[in-house]
Formats: structure tokens, sequence, C-alpha cells
């Protein structure tokens, strides 16, 4: 099985040498204890400190596990940054420019 979000990842790491990875997702941001009372969103982490939350279980596979190491993989590869946002800002302002 090929996860999309490898996939996407090696994508902009071989193929566009893109310089953001953005990952489109259902959430605004990666959050620490997410859906516990001490949930809180992360807005910028490093590599090392995205290694330490994933080794901890803070991001689960099935959930934003693969995302988190697709931006691991991207930010070593060449130094440059990810987002990992909600999609829905990004599809009203698709719809707003083609004038739905």
């Amino acid at each position: 099985m090929i996860d999309k979000d490898y996939a996407s990842a090696v994508l902009a790491i071989e193929l566009t040498k893109a310089d953001i990875y953005a990952v489109l997702t259902e959430i605004a941001e990666a959050s620490v204890d997410f859906g516990k009372p001490t949930q809180h969103p992360i807005d910028q982490m490093s590599v090392k400190e995205a290694q330490k939350h994933f080794a901890d279980g803070q991001f689960p596979a099935g959930s934003m596990g693969p995302k988190i190491e697709a931006a691991i993989q991207f930010v070593r590869a060449n130094g440059k940054s990810v987002l990992i946002t909600d999609v829905e800002p990004w599809a009203r302002r698709w719809r707003g420019a083609r004038g739905r």
C-alpha cells in the first residue's frame, strides 16, 4: 500500500523541488495530546521536536502520523518548510477565485 502523505512528500522532494510542502487536512494544525483536556496546537516545530512527539505517540498511524513522517522527510531532504493545515480556507479561496 502506498500512503498518500509519503507519496506527496516524494513528489515534492524529487519532482517539483518545492519550496514548501503543504499538507491539507481536516484540522487547522497538528496538536499535542489531541482529543484530551490538555490538547494544545503546535504552530511551529523543528524536526527534532517532531521526532520526539512522534516517538512519544503523539501522532498515531492512520491520523497525523504519516503526515508528520512525510514532513520530516521533506525537511530533511531539502531544509524547506512544511505547512499542515485545514483544507477549508484553501477551498473557500479557490471557490471565490472561480466566482462561486
